[in-house]
């Protein structure tokens, strides 16, 4: 029985150190996975070129400038040495990395994120990771928490990653920040310049915690998407996808891939393997401990060999790989001792060729430290190294072997230990790039310092820059015109036809010069001159345009304004040309129409006739006035004057004027002060602009008449170069009326401009105003839109003295009183002094009369003692009257003196101001007013 048993267990030991050896030796050595026709085509193939992102990790980057290193990576070389091919590892970017496989320069993507849309163009092997992707922000920014809340926001993303693909799919509305890396992408959300990153949770986490950047970044949310990372192939290389997912495949079995996972990101990935693999092999081992350990060591001795041999040959393969790199970049590349013996051991061509040497060995003898200009900066960046480890954008000063100055940049790392401590670093001539940019900085400082607008768009019209003017100009912030398009100045003003023949002409590759009405953000227009180039490409292509343009409205309004002033000074010489003769004329008709008016019955025949000649003379010395009030050529007799006294007493006559169906309101305001005014032009103001009003409303409305104080500064001024700023009354006359367009606007204040019918009007009403206003060194403009009214805006400015006391009321007309004085009249119009000597006559005066002034000097020689008054028109042959009565009151002070004037250009003021104590009748005058006003120069110089 024991006998038995010991049989039975050594049969039972037999049996299991046998499968124990069966199993290891079944177990497929390298290349034994693949089959004849795989491994005949790694044979014909030769090398597989993998292509690998330089700044994608944990999975996939370049460190210490040469070495390759990531979770792709890694599994690439296991699979390399499992499966017996040959791998050759090329450096690009995401983007350069695709194309490189679709055009057949390289085999496999080492990593590349499954999509549909990327199926159609590549080969995919099965799943190596799972890569989540995640938002994310600067740590405790609130409002981005979900999916949703990246619409409108800037998203820093890799170029090429699927990230943007998925949110366009999901509908998302975004700005796209495209970065070379994640690591790029993570500074610019911690700079502010982007809103968030959508990444890869291992890449963007790897970043993270390897740059110490947990407590100003964060993940929020759930993950957008799980991402399926593996290998690709250009789409059809079916033998080459089956070889790798047999490497996939046998990585994963063997728990490689929990492996690299752990070494890198310290998280296990979970691998189901068999139950046998996992326990049975382990007791099984342990039975057999001996033996499995010795078959063990002579099979994994055997593979160690020809891996060490293999590996050998790939380290010397990829030494002069990067050596030739080396020699090939265009940047400096050298190796140094450290501190201050700074002996060069490696130099490359482009450093030779930047310090001017003929070779490596003639730079390496002059040494490192003697190329510096300053040796200080020698001194700094070996203590940066000796402190920090490396030094990254060192700026310097070198001087090249003729003596010429080389501003460079250096990169740099200390290496090894003790005695094989070096130096290593990469040279950057910066002196072009540093002149480039210095005068790119003058000229961004030029645009943006100049007073013109200037805007960039792209080919299709976007805004891509405006300067400070262009943001002065409109109204609109950069932040608010990037990315939209200029038409969001468009005022309407230009119709369809402007804007296809400016379009053409840009996309002819021609300039585009011309004005145009824009609209600001405040609504208001403005006129520009633009032009508008368009930008080309080295292959010739428009890229960009770019627009220059001047704000030239206060141009126009200045323009205008001479215009307008052009007109009213052609059309005051035209009528002082003739005012003196024409108003002597109407002086004669209407002084002779009284007279005989004055000797017919009530109901004579002839009367209505003579009446009408009365009336028809009233209308042509209304006419003259208004041509002169205008052209400003019309005598003011200036008085400290209550704006609001005035229109309180105008109001009665106001009512008398306007129809019974509009209601008249009057608002006086408070503080508004005095103004030196002519009331009676002010009244003809007021008059002038309420009849307009009242014409606007033929079926009744409201008239608003109301003051109130205005302070104007030199912006408000703008274009007006006759004022000053200060205080100033503002008048507004406002109606409900029929309104008027833009177009009549803009003549309103024009000479014989009108709206009415043949025969309604002279259209010198409102040219009467403005010549007022203007003579009154004030403004006027007015507010109108069709069926919405009008509003006149009226500005006079405010005098600095206040009104003494409380005007009296004006004097009313009272009786007309002749007498028995002497009157001495000089007059060159025959008709007139005739006339004139009638009515005094006729009054009871006893008239001397002249011709000039000189003749009345002599005549008042010869009468002295008996003239009491002196009646001499202004503008005469030989001596004009002014002169002539100021000869005679130096010989007898205190003589009465009444001028008469049909109009004149300074005889008796200063800019149409008449001169102090002057006593001025404008012919035509009523007869009545030459009788009153002599009877009243008599009266005040006796009681005085």
């Amino acid at each position: 029985m024991v006998c038995r048993c010991l049989v039975r267990g050594r049969t039972l030991w037999l049996s299991t150190l046998l499968g124990i050896i069966l199993l290891v030796l079944s177990r497929p050595c390298a290349g034994d996975e693949l089959t004849a026709a795989e491994r005949a085509w790694l044979g014909h193939h030769g090398n597989i070129v993998f292509v690998s992102q330089t700044e994608y990790p944990p999975f996939e980057f370049v460190e210490n400038w040469r070495e390759r290193s990531g979770m792709c990576i890694e599994l690439v070389r296991w699979m390399e040495s499992e499966l017996g091919f040959r791998a050759e590892f090329r450096n690009m970017s995401f983007q350069e990395a695709q194309q490189a496989v679709l055009t057949g320069e390289a085999d496999v993507l080492t990593s590349l994120f499954y999509s549909q849309e990327r199926d159609r163009r590549f080969d995919f092997s099965d799943m190596t990771w799972e890569v989540p992707a995640l938002i994310f922000v600067r740590a405790g920014r609130p409002d981005i928490t979900r999916l949703h809340d990246l619409r409108g926001k800037r998203l820093a993303m890799q170029r090429g990653d699927y990230a943007a693909e998925f949110l366009q799919q999901q509908g998302v509305d975004f700005e796209l920040v495209p970065t070379a890396s994640f690591a790029e992408a993570t500074n610019l959300v911690i700079s502010g310049e982007a809103d968030a990153v959508i990444g890869d949770q291992q890449i963007v986490l790897y970043h993270i915690y390897s740059r110490g950047l947990t407590e100003q970044l964060q993940s929020v949310g759930e993950p957008l998407y799980v991402g399926r990372n593996g290998m690709a192939t250009a789409d059809g290389r079916r033998e080459l996808v089956a070889i790798l997912n047999k490497g996939v495949a046998l990585a994963r079995e063997r728990g490689v891939f929990d492996t690299i996972t752990r070494k890198w990101l310290g998280t296990r990935y979970s691998v189901r393997l068999p139950w046998l693999q996992r326990y049975g092999i382990v007791l099984l081992s342990l039975a057999g401990l001996a033996l499995v350990t010795a078959v063990l060591v002579i099979i994994w001795n055997a593979r160690l060999r020809r891996a060490v041999a293999q590996r050998t040959a790939q380290l010397r393969e990829s030494e002069e790989h990067y050596r030739r790199f080396i020699e090939a970049l265009p940047v400096g590349v050298y190796q140094r001792t450290p501190g201050e013996s700074n002996r060069l051991t490696v130099a490359n061509p482009a450093l030779v060729e930047l310090f001017g040497y003929r070779d490596s060995a003639d730079l390496m003898q002059s040494g490192s430290r003697t190329t510096y200009v300053r040796p200080e900066q020698s001194r700094r960046l070996n203590e940066l190294l000796e402190e920090q480890g490396q030094v990254d954008g060192f700026e310097a000063e070198l001087r090249s072997l003729h003596g010429q100055t080389i501003k460079v940049r250096i990169w740099a790392r200390m290496i090894g230990a003790g005695e094989e401590r070096r130096v290593e670093g990469v040279v950057i001539d910066m002196t072009e790039a540093l002149r480039a940019e210095e005068e790119r900085r003058r000229l961004a400082a030029a645009i943006e310092q100049a007073a013109e607008a200037v805007l960039i768009t792209d080919a299709r019209g976007g805004v891509l820059y405006v300067n400070p003017a262009f943001e002065r100009i409109t109204g609109y912030s950069r932040a608010e015109i990037l990315g939209n398009n200029p038409r969001v100045l468009k005022s309407g003003e230009h119709d369809a036809a402007f804007y296809q023949r400016m379009w053409q002409a840009l996309a002819e590759g021609q300039t585009w010069e011309g004005r145009i009405v824009n609209r600001r953000k405040d609504g208001s227009l403005y006129t520009e001159e633009a032009c508008i180039s368009p930008v080309r490409d080295e292959a010739g292509v428009v890229v960009n345009y770019v627009a220059v343009k001047r704000d030239v409205s206060r141009e126009i309004a200045l323009e205008q304004q001479l215009r307008q002033a052009q007109k009213m000074e052609a059309v005051g010489q035209l009528t002082g040309g003739v005012a003196h003769d024409f108003n002597n004329l109407l002086q004669v008709i209407n002084g002779h129409a009284d007279l005989a008016l004055s000797n017919l019955a009530e109901g004579a025949g002839s009367r209505h006739h003579l009446e009408e000649i009365r009336r028809a003379g009233t209308r042509a010395a209304r006419l003259v006035s208004q041509l002169l009030a205008f052209s400003r050529r019309q005598i003011m007799r200036l008085e400290l004057v209550d704006p609001n006294a005035v229109i309180g007493e105008l109001m009665h006559m106001l009512r008398r004027v306007i129809s019974e169906n509009i209601r008249l309101e009057f608002l006086p305001g408070t503080g508004v002060g005095s103004v030196q005014a002519d009331r009676g032009m002010l009244e003809q103001v007021l008059l002038n602009l309420c009849v307009n009003a009242r014409d606007a409303m033929p079926e009744g409305g409201e008239l608003t008449l109301a003051t109130e104080a205005a302070q104007l500064d030199a912006p408000s001024l703008a274009g007006e170069e006759e004022m000053l700023p200060g205080r100033y009354l503002l008048l507004k006359v406002s109606d409900n009326g029929c309104g008027m367009d833009q177009e009549t606007l803009e003549h309103i204040f024009e000479p014989f401009f009108t709206t009415k019918p043949l025969g309604k009007g002279t259209g010198l009403g409102l040219a009467t105003v403005y010549g007022i206003v203007r003579q009154h060194n004030g403004m006027i403009h007015a507010v109108s839109r069709p069926g919405q009214g009008t509003t006149f805006h009226l500005y006079l400015p405010v005098a600095d003295q206040p009104l003494e006391a409380e005007e009296t009321a004006r004097p009313q007309a009272s009786g007309i009183v002749g007498g028995d004085e002497t009157v001495l009249l000089a007059e060159d119009d025959a008709m007139v002094r005739d006339l004139t000597r009638s009515v005094l006559e006729h009054a009871g005066y006893r008239v001397i009369c002249a011709q000039d002034g000189e003749e009345a000097l002599v005549l008042f020689r010869r009468h002295a003692d008996e003239v009491n008054i002196l009646l001499f028109d202004v503008v005469m042959p030989r001596m004009g009257g002014h002169e002539a009565g100021r000869r005679i009151q130096v010989q007898r002070p205190g003589l009465p003196l009444i001028l008469a004037s049909g109009y004149s250009e300074d005889g008796v003021h200063s800019d149409f101001v008449l001169d102090q104590g002057l006593t001025l009748l404008t012919k035509p005058f009523v007869i009545a007013d030459l009788l009153r006003a002599v009877r009243g120069k008599l009266d005040s110089a006796s009681s005085s």
